[in-house]
């Protein structure tokens, strides 16, 4: 479950932890880079599902059905609340407006793609969902997107883990992004991560919640493992520039020879009037490519953005 943390927040960098958003102008990209099971169907309707159970103060189940395509049931006192949480959000959707302000208490709904294509009626679940994105505002705590997570596990000690989850964007030859799970133990991340792909929402009494600086020690120790994956990263990408501009500018010699050599050799005018735009057009194509190959030396770097912030619970 990942991520729909507020506009104004995130206007740098969706993916979604815990099924929460990536800021508006960089999610659709971003939703085809990214790779997680932070906002695949599961973590969603599990977002949902607490956002829900916080908002109305009930155990009551509101969304029915044990099959992809499910029923969303809530009553018009329900909507009302609903609806003041929605109109907190920057992006409208007149579809999800007009449910909410309507009669009706039953919306049919879906978290599968498949589902969604069989059943063009039903509303779809994702990310950037209204429903999703007010439930990611929700759990936000001291400018912090937090989240209390429980699971059972064969592998991991019981007890409790605090753990954040940070958004790296890397640039330069290509672009990639990755989530990237810190904790204090750094040889429990993958593992954390693991068991977060089963775990459930659960909430966390006062006296339970970590204090402000349990963050910020590991936002510290982000910033270094970072930094050491920057310079890394910034490294392999100036060798491999270096590596292309090389091959590009040997490739280039030989093609132009070839074209020169073939040029003068034809004394028909028509043909060498094409070989001459064969060879403007391999200028062109060889000035695009070093263009290229400098601006991914310019823009090499890893930008990072937190995204959430979470407890999980071995039980």
């Amino acid at each position: 479950m990942r991520l729909v943390q507020e506009q104004e927040k995130l206007e740098k960098e969706q993916a979604a932890f815990f099924g929460l958003r990536l800021p508006e102008k960089q999610w659709n990209k971003e939703l085809n880079d990214a790779s997680s099971f932070w906002i695949e169907p599961p973590g969603i309707e599990n977002l949902i599902r607490e956002y829900f159970k916080s908002l109305f103060g009930s155990e009551q189940e509101y969304i029915l059905g044990e099959k992809a395509l499910k029923t969303l049931r809530i009553s018009q006192e329900g909507r009302e609340q609903l609806l003041k949480d929605y109109k907190k959000l920057s992006v409208k959707n007149r579809d999800w407006e007009r449910w909410l302000k309507g009669g009706s208490q039953h919306l049919a709904v879906t978290f599968d793609a498949v589902c969604a294509s069989e059943h063009p009626q039903a509303v779809f679940l994702t990310p950037v969902h209204p429903l999703v994105r007010q439930a990611a505002h929700s759990i936000r705590e001291d400018g912090r997107l937090v989240a209390a997570m429980e699971a059972e596990d064969g592998q991991m000690d019981k007890g409790r883990y605090l753990f954040a989850v940070y958004r790296w964007h890397y640039l330069g030859i290509r672009e990639e992004v990755k989530l990237r799970v810190v904790c204090k133990e750094m040889a429990l991340a993958s593992q954390i991560e693991r068991v977060l792909g089963k775990a459930k929402s659960r909430s966390v009494p006062d006296e339970e919640k970590p204090p402000l600086d349990a963050w910020e020690k590991l936002d510290s120790q982000h910033y270094e493992i970072w930094n050491r994956e920057r310079e890394r990263h910034r490294r392999k990408v100036a060798e491999l520039v270096a590596y292309r501009r090389e091959s590009l500018v040997r490739s280039h010699q030989a093609r132009m020879a070839v074209l020169e050599e073939q040029m003068s050799k034809v004394a028909d005018e028509k043909i060498r009037r094409m070989r001459k735009a064969q060879m403007e057009s391999a200028e062109t194509d060889y000035q695009r490519h070093i263009k290229e190959l400098k601006e991914a030396e310019e823009r090499n770097d890893i930008l990072t953005q937190d995204v959430a912030y979470g407890v999980l619970y071995i039980v």
